[in-house]
């Protein structure tokens, strides 16, 4: 904080006040940020894209908090974001546990992308990776940028489901009918 600013704060009995206030709420203010801001900016690029977002606001300054982007005819496919940390630090994205062929982990793991026992493909966000106050303004002054940024993780990641269905999926199901 700038000293001027600290300094004005201080001065005044009824501005320290709003000022513990506002400490006292910020996971408060945070959550109102996302309903009122982040839901219909992913909401608008999930139906852009045939998704549909899902989030529910239980656990969400807890580590493995986070949202989805669901396609019904993708079946045991969907796109996760989460983050490792609490307080919506670290956020990474992939697939999380959709039970994949020995076939189709091969073709994963040929792929620049992590995996772990229950994640078969991941990658750390490279922008927006903390959730912190300058991901919470950027919600008002450049959401754009927000959309950009999650859409091009969106594409990357229906682009290697697409493949998966196409070159693995058609397999075991057609294995699966003999």
């Amino acid at each position: 904080m700038q000293e001027e600013d600290l300094n004005t704060i201080v001065k005044d009995a009824d501005n320290v006040s709003a000022a513990f206030i506002i400490s006292q709420n910020l996971n408060e203010i945070k959550l109102q940020i996302l309903k009122d801001k982040f839901v219909p900016l992913m909401s608008r690029l999930g139906k852009k894209h045939g998704f549909t977002f899902e989030i529910s606001f239980d656990g969400c300054f807890d580590s493995w908090w986070g949202f989805s982007f669901i396609k019904p005819e993708w079946e045991k496919y969907k796109i996760d974001f989460e983050f490792e940390g609490r307080n919506m630090q670290y956020l990474i994205y992939g697939f999380y546990d959709v039970g994949i062929s020995h076939g189709a982990d091969k073709y994963l793991r040929s792929l620049n992308y992590k995996s772990s026992e229950n994640w078969p493909l991941y990658q750390v966000m490279d922008h927006y990776r903390n959730w912190n106050s300058e991901f919470f303004m950027e919600l008002y002054s450049n959401e754009k940028n927000i959309f950009n940024v999650f859409e091009s993780k969106i594409e990357e990641l229906s682009s290697i489901v697409e493949t998966l269905i196409m070159k693995y999926q058609s397999k075991s199901t057609s294995s699966g009918k003999r």
